[in-house]
């Protein structure tokens, strides 16, 4: 019996510590696989060689630095609806830590917090994407896309008057700094290259720097501009010796055909006045000459068109003799008209066929050998020229033909030059009469 007890004794001892050990066996497995677990982190995890197949996987704590190399983040991926939230909400910066300006760093901001810190100088965009002027550049000014950015550009002329500002997308608007710190905005831009000087209150000013928005650049140093390209070329003086002869070409002027009394006659610009101050403007007067010679200081033969002031062309009449004219060019605030253009002539021809109205004549009742006898005037002359005068002569016949060059029929009356009326005597047959006139000056009488 004690053998048996013993043995049952041996038994239960061993069911119980083979208990024991299988139950501290699954307590080590229990917390070893618990440690498993808190070591365990959610990563969203980019395929080398694969970039768009984003997706979660959870990885040991000790792996994070190998995953965050190479562009990994912390977390489970966002879903598609999760990033538009994220975009709408946030915004990539480029962020420039205060006292440390050499240490910038990438991070994500809520929108409303922008302000704050572009105030300071922080720019849209990732660190070393972005190129200074402040915009990410995709249509929305508040987010860090850079679809919508335009590469710009400046060309300053050498005389600092003027500037091409030019785009790889359309203009929108351009501002003009000037070397007095002015500025001029020029607006409502379509082409994607235009040149620009100053106008109005502003033509002169020699140009520092231009503000070109084009795309969504933008700046935060000037309201409404776009990106800011300085003058290079500004050597800090803005002296312009425009008021030189040499500093302007007049253009060009021309007067095709006859002067016509009775029309409309214009001196007409074929070429406007140029020179490298052509932002300032220009101001014109007008000179006239009977005789063509050259225009020089003192020269009495030339003098100014009354009324001429600032014409581009010029319409001329009462003409009575061909007259030289010469437009004259300046720029405003200059003194002198140092830019001359040709000398246009406008002939003047009273003498030509058809130019005159001969006028009438009457002889009443028959003639009388006794008294005196008088054709008479009826109607003088008339023509364009009114305020040329005119020479008359008597033509007579024994025939009444009209009179035409080379008709011998026709005579000229003895003694009737510069006569209005003629009197006649000691005629044997009926004859005929006719009264010429020409202008004073002219060869052929054409008024009959």
């Amino acid at each position: 019996m004690k053998k048996s007890l013993s043995t049952f004794y041996r038994v239960k001892f061993f069911i119980f510590s083979t208990l024991f050990l299988l139950t501290n066996a699954y307590a080590f497995a229990l917390s070893a696989n618990n440690t498993s677990e808190l070591n365990k982190i959610k990563i969203c995890h980019i395929p080398p060689g694969n970039p768009s197949n984003v997706h979660t996987i959870e990885i040991s704590q000790s792996a994070w630095a190998a995953h965050k190399a190479h562009g990994d983040s912390m977390d489970a991926c966002e879903t598609q609806e999760e990033e538009e939230e994220d975009d709408k909400n946030n915004t990539i910066i480029c962020h420039i830590p205060p006292g440390n300006p050499d240490n910038p760093q990438t991070i994500r901001i809520s929108k409303p917090a922008w302000t704050a810190h572009q105030a300071h100088g922080d720019s849209l965009g990732e660190c070393g994407s972005d190129d200074g002027d402040g915009d990410n550049d995709d249509g929305d000014d508040n987010d860090g896309d850079n679809d919508c950015l335009a590469v710009i550009s400046a060309t300053f002329s050498n005389d600092n008057l003027t500037v091409t500002a030019n785009s790889s997308k359309e203009l929108s608007n351009v501002i003009l700094k000037f070397n007095d710190d002015s500025t001029l905005k020029f607006d409502g831009l379509s082409d994607d290259s235009q040149t620009f000087s100053g106008t109005g209150a502003s033509a002169g000013k020699c140009i520092v720097g231009i503000w070109i928005k084009s795309g969504c650049n933008t700046s935060s140093d000037e309201s409404g501009s776009g990106e800011f390209v300085a003058n290079d070329g500004w050597n800090g003086t803005c002296d312009h010796d425009k008021c030189l002869p040499s500093s302007i070409t007049g253009g060009s002027i021309k007067f095709t055909g006859l002067h016509d009394p009775a029309g409309t006659n214009t001196v007409t610009n074929t070429a406007l006045p140029s020179g490298p101050y052509e932002a300032l403007g220009f101001e014109y007067i007008w000179l006239q000459s009977a005789v063509k010679v050259p225009n020089v200081v003192g020269n009495s033969d030339w003098s100014v068109v009354p009324g001429s002031e600032n014409l581009i062309e010029l319409e001329i009449s009462d003409l009575l003799q061909t007259i030289y004219f010469i437009r004259c060019a300046r720029y405003i605030g200059c003194q002198d008209y140092w830019g001359e253009t040709n000398i246009a002539e406008v002939v003047v021809d009273p003498c030509t066929y058809g130019s005159i109205d001969g006028g009438s004549i009457a002889f009443d009742g028959a003639y009388d050998p006794e008294a005196t006898n008088t054709v008479t005037n009826a109607a003088l002359p008339t023509g364009p020229y009114q305020a040329l005068e005119f020479n008359y002569i008597w033509l007579q016949s024994d025939v009444n033909v009209p009179n035409v060059v080379g008709n011998s029929e026709w005579s000229v009356v003895p003694g009737s030059e510069n006569l209005t009326e003629l009197e006649i005597s000691d005629l044997l047959q009926t004859t005929y009469f006719i009264r010429c006139a020409r202008y004073i000056g002219c060869e052929d009488y054409w008024g009959e």
